[in-house]
Parts: structure tokens; sequence; C-alpha cells
């Protein structure tokens, strides 16, 4: 939760101060690190047994579900940045 507080906080000000920003630096880092070893395992194992055994029809349909989720991700990344930028002029408007 604290790393989702200091997210949300960057969000809504646009500003960390250099120990939050030096955190959110180092998750960043260790997100970017497992999604460089989840596309590898995707890349080696994954897909090429997919290729091997799922149908084309299969693959495609995989793959718009993949899509539609990658949007949806989008679209709640989006929703979470208005909501907090939103919180955050309130705070200012009754501080």
């Amino acid at each position: 939760m604290g790393e989702l507080h200091i997210f949300l906080a960057w969000l809504a000000s646009g500003r960390l101060s250099p120990r939050k920003a030096s955190r959110r630096i180092a998750v960043l880092a260790e997100l970017s690190e497992l999604y460089r070893a989840h596309i590898a395992i995707e890349d080696t194992e994954v897909f090429p047994v997919a290729a091997e055994v799922l149908s084309a029809l299969d693959r495609e349909a995989i793959g718009r579900e993949m899509g539609f989720a990658a949007a949806s991700a989008r679209e709640c990344q989006s929703h979470a940045r208005a909501e907090s930028t939103s919180t955050a002029s309130a705070s200012s408007r009754s501080a």
C-alpha cells in the first residue's frame, strides 16, 4: 500500500521528495526486471509451445483477449490518474 500511496501522491502533485523519488526508481527497476524475465519465459517457453499445440483460431482468440486486457489496464490507469487529480484539486481547494 505504501508504494501505491507514493505513486498517487506523485500523480496528484507532479512532484516527489528525493527520498520517495529514489524509492520509486528502485521499485520501477524491480518491476522492469520482473517484466524482462516474464517476457523471456513467454518468448522461449510459452509461445513456442502455444504455436505447436493451438490452432490459428485459438491463437487469434488469445491475442484478442490479451489486447482487451491491455486496453482495460490502460483505461484503469487513466481513471486512476483522473481520480487522483480530482482528489488533489479538492484537497488544495479545502486547504
